[in-house]
């Protein structure tokens, strides 16, 4: 069994450029489909505290088209920028201590 305690450890090792481009921007999107939903169900739920039904609907209609769009913008444009053919990766060099 190999001693791992002996050879020094990089704690930011994990935190290499290990993601592609298409994970970033699938990460981008999950985040922002996210933000917007909760942005729509928070409006959703104060336009019915405040029982105005013009605001309702229109809180309704215009935070729903907003996501919708949102999140297809992030979507075509990720698709748009991502590299069709990423360059392999190459692993990183040892390091000397």
């Amino acid at each position: 069994m190999p001693d791992t305690l002996s050879e020094p450890v990089d704690p930011l090792s994990h935190f290499s450029s290990d993601l592609t481009w298409d994970e970033c921007v699938v990460g981008v999107n999950a985040v922002v489909v996210t933000l917007l939903l909760f942005t729509f169900l928070s409006l959703r739920f104060l336009s019915s505290l405040l029982l105005f039904r013009f605001l309702s609907a229109f809180t309704f209609s215009f935070s729903f088209s907003f996501s919708f769009a949102f999140a297809f913008a992030f979507t075509f444009l990720g698709s748009a920028l991502a590299d069709p053919a990423p360059i392999p990766r190459q692993p990183h060099p040892e390091k000397v201590y």
